[in-house]
């Protein structure tokens, strides 16, 4: 599909490229380049587990089957996020 097709049935914005808001990766499927202190945030997979090859501690999965079909913000993403801290040298994210 292409952009003006998903902005025809209700998308404000359609990006095809990774968007990078802060510490925030958007993509439509995970991805491999995810840079020190980064979350990739994703919905491509819908409710099938991580592949292995993924570092699961910063991807965060946003498809709609896996949040029962309800938006979610950027703000709650990065609310979401900022009670997480990443444990210097060892990419592990954990609750504060």
């Amino acid at each position: 599909m292409g952009v003006s097709a998903w902005k025809e049935i209700g998308f404000l914005e359609v990006y095809k490229k990774k968007i990078i808001l802060d510490n925030l990766l958007l993509t439509h499927a995970p991805t491999e380049a995810v840079e020190e202190n980064q979350i990739n945030v994703f919905g491509h997979i819908h409710d099938k587990p991580l592949d292995r090859k993924f570092d699961k501690k910063n991807h965060i999965c946003v498809s709609c089957d896996v949040l029962d079909y309800t938006p979610v913000s950027i703000s709650k993403i990065k609310s979401i996020v900022k009670n997480f801290e990443l444990i210097k040298n060892s990419n592990l994210w954990r609750l504060r």
